[in-house]
């Protein structure tokens, strides 16, 4: 009996162990769907907030654009109306300019022929003066030319007459100067021939002295008496 009874013991603990487990499970499960759902909504939310955020850039940036563009726009119809004003000033300047210049050719036609005319009158009137100032002219210029040639020959003939004085004056310089080198030679042979001559005396009354076994009175009397200087003395 008593196995019984811890048998049934046994197994009303198993059945409770069980069924707590159970329960300790189904609450773990219920916490963690609970907690996923928290999640997942919260994963939801900030995906929404993504999108949001996204769709409002796409639609900044999407104004922007439109801005930028209608900026463009702006511009270039801006730009157009200018070029077509620079379009028209450009044609009525031109037209103004092809006005002037046709009245400058005009102008300028007439005064051709005013010229032509003035220059035909004037050669007509001038042709008889301007004959007689080509003759005018050809005399002067004949008188000219002979004046030269005088002149010319004239100056030649003083020319002359200064080469000849010139060449006179060089050939008395010549002379001269010819005349004064041979004096000069002759003074410097002169010279030459007094010092060979003394050069010679002093080495005879040294070797004399020499002679005299160095008697300064010897050699004064033996020169006085080669001299003769005694006999005009007596």
């Amino acid at each position: 009996n008593q196995a019984r009874v811890d048998v049934s013991e046994a197994k009303m603990k198993g059945e409770i162990g069980s069924k707590l487990r159970e329960g300790q499970t189904r609450q773990n499960a219920a916490k963690i769907d609970a907690e996923t759902k928290v999640i997942s909504l919260q994963r939801a939310g900030e995906s929404d907030k993504e999108g949001i955020k996204v769709r409002t850039e796409v639609k900044v940036f999407e104004n922007k654009r439109e801005a930028e563009v209608a900026e463009a726009n702006s511009e270039l119809a801006k730009k157009k109306a200018a070029w077509t004003k620079a379009a028209q000033v450009a044609e009525v300047e031109a037209a103004k300019a092809v006005a002037l210049r046709e009245a400058e050719l005009q102008g300028e036609v007439e005064r051709m022929n005013a010229l032509t005319t003035t220059e035909k009158l004037k050669a007509e009137f001038l042709s008889k003066a301007s004959v007689q100032y080509e003759t005018k002219v050809q005399e002067a210029n004949w008188e000219l030319y002979k004046k030269q040639k005088e002149a010319e020959a004239v100056l030649f003939e003083k020319k002359a007459e200064a080469e000849a004085q010139i060449a006179l004056a060089d050939a008395t310089f010549y002379a001269r100067k010819q005349t004064a080198e041979a004096e000069l030679y002759a003074k410097k042979k002169e010279a030459e021939g007094i010092m060979t001559l003394g050069q010679a005396q002093g080495v005879y009354v040294n070797t004399l002295f020499n002679a005299l076994g160095g008697n300064y009175y010897a050699l004064r009397d033996y020169l006085m008496i080669n001299g003769g200087m005694y006999q005009e003395i007596a």
